[in-house]
């Protein structure tokens, strides 16, 4: 019992518990539509809108220490890791990444206009003034601003659920307009061979009479002329 080292058994279970929660935390996003959530790339993403490929790397790796099934003991650890992989390389994907971060730059200028912060767009300087263009203060708005970061996040997610709510509408109703028309199509089918029938019943109706006309049919007598000049006596 000498030889037991407190210190290190502790820190061996601060270490455990944090593999544990970052498991279950990157679990509990599995459905997110957000890859930057999943990799937890910080407050500043949201606000500021700008990463880099060296901190997204980064951060895979510095979270892959926690949730490997190398390292982790959780029964989970190997599909948070999956997880975490496959958000690393949207994160890494150009198109996939400008598309994200136009959902967030929506979302983050909502909450901007709700809290009253004022958007600036960022423009080039012009060639014409030696004056720098206006710029937001990040850093300032971010401190004078708490929760900011938290409250983007959850508009993200209402947005994102705002969109499916209404694409599946979209959906219903071209389905609802699509079931409609082969509904009438089938009708006019129906209709178009239902006149053929009768056309083909009249058809075989006067071709039959006819030939029984032809069979049976009393003939009219031709009468008989008289030659031209005879008398009438």
């Amino acid at each position: 019992m000498d030889d037991f080292d407190v210190d290190k058994f502790l820190r061996l279970e601060s270490n455990a518990f944090s593999q544990d929660r970052e498991v279950e935390r990157i679990l509990s996003l599995r459905h997110s539509e957000d890859p930057f959530l999943i990799l937890g790339l910080g407050e500043d993403l949201y606000i500021k809108l700008k990463v880099t490929e060296k901190e997204i790397k980064m951060q895979f790796r510095k979270k892959s220490l926690l949730v490997h099934p190398d390292k982790a003991k959780h029964p989970k650890a190997f599909e948070a890791f999956e997880i975490l992989k496959k958000a690393e390389q949207q994160c890494l994907n150009p198109a996939r990444q400008e598309m994200i971060f136009r959902a967030i730059k929506d979302a983050r200028d909502e909450v901007f206009y709700k809290r009253g912060i004022k958007i600036i767009e960022t423009k080039e300087r012009s060639m014409f003034s030696d004056e720098a263009p206006e710029e937001m203060d990040f850093d300032k708005i971010k401190r004078e601003n708490p929760g900011l970061a938290e409250d983007i996040q959850k508009q993200f997610y209402l947005n994102l659920v705002d969109k499916l709510r209404r694409d599946t509408l979209r959906l219903k109703n071209g389905l609802g307009r699509e079931i409609k028309m082969q509904d009438l199509l089938i009708k006019e089918a129906k209709i178009q061979r239902e006149e053929k029938k009768k056309l083909e019943k009249t058809d075989d109706s006067g071709t039959k009479s006819w030939k029984k006309f032809e069979a049976t049919g009393v003939k009219k007598k031709k009468k008989k002329e008289k030659p031209l000049g005879s008398l009438p006596f």
